[in-house]
């Protein structure tokens, strides 16, 4: 299972933030760093799995098992926001 994020979105980090600006329906997203970083690793390339495996590698103190939960959770509320798009 893989994702691919849109890219038809403006794009701005502000601190550990990432603005996501939807041209087309005028809605404003902010991610935190978690979040934005699964939202950079929604190429097509990545599965859930390699995304929670990154996060381990990426933050102190993050256990796989959070990591999983984490990327679970943050999959579901883009594609609800339709920021991202599953692939099989």
């Amino acid at each position: 299972m893989f994702f691919n994020a849109r890219q038809d979105l403006a794009t701005k980090r502000i601190g550990g933030d990432l603005i996501l600006y939807d041209l087309n329906n005028k809605v404003l997203h902010v991610l935190n760093m978690t979040a934005a970083k699964v939202f950079h690793m929604c190429d097509g390339a990545h599965t859930p799995e390699e995304m929670a495996h990154e996060l381990v590698e990426s933050f102190d103190g993050i256990e796989p098992v959070q990591a999983c939960e984490d990327v679970k959770q943050t999959l579901d509320v883009l594609k609800a926001k339709k920021l991202v798009a599953q692939t099989d």
